[in-house]
């Protein structure tokens, strides 16, 4: 079942078949030269088409390059992770500190009453 739509062209005659990307491969894999494409041995060069090699101590450099520069990226991404992270953390922790020495205060002021109670209940039981 195809969906149609008219395409915009001068004529308004044609029509064309709404396909998704997945409609796209299936058509290409019915192409009868399609199959042949790709099981075609990677020697075989059109006239257009040119070869690079590259020895063992290229491709390694290569290697060692790319690894410094996505380790460097990484760093720097981790760095500015564990940054913001920490301030958040930093500034939780702050609230909490300013928090916790409150209750401290008003604990030591809270005995500092019972304290007094308990000796005016004692001096009106005697």
């Amino acid at each position: 079942m195809s969906n149609f739509f008219e395409t915009p062209d001068r004529t308004r005659n044609s029509k064309r078949a709404l396909s998704s990307p997945d409609n796209k491969l299936m058509n290409d894999l019915k192409r009868p030269n399609y199959l042949p494409a790709i099981m075609e041995s990677p020697t075989t060069l059109s006239p257009c088409e040119s070869t690079l090699s590259l020895s063992e101590e290229a491709i390694q450099k290569i290697s060692d390059t790319l690894v410094a520069t996505f380790r460097t990226i990484i760093e720097s991404i981790v760095e500015n992770v564990v940054s913001s992270v920490m301030s958040k953390f930093n500034s939780k922790l702050e609230a909490l500190e300013q928090a916790n020495t409150l209750l401290i205060t008003e604990n030591s002021d809270l005995k500092a009453n019972i304290s007094l109670l308990e000796s005016r209940l004692d001096d009106q039981e005697q």
